[in-house]
């Protein structure tokens, strides 16, 4: 269940680390489907591989002014 995202833009970075978890909840699946997404999943918001994501950041690690700056959320 650990994670990390990347973020790099015009020489700014950020790295998160945290924990993942599966959503299992239809209606936030449902909430959150747009009709583009009927191309990968056919079966719509409750076909069995499109899966949903939640990331919960505990620390995170910046480029900020030259410097690393190191934060635990």
């Amino acid at each position: 269940p650990k994670a990390g995202l990347c973020y790099f833009e015009k020489g700014r970075s950020m790295v998160m680390t945290g924990l993942v978890k599966i959503v299992t909840d239809d209606k936030k699946r449902k909430e959150l489907w747009e009709e583009w997404m009927y191309r990968h999943y056919p079966q719509g918001p409750t076909d069995p591989n499109f899966v949903l994501l939640r990331f919960i950041g505990e620390s995170a690690t910046v480029w900020y002014e030259g410097e690393f700056v190191h934060e635990i959320i």
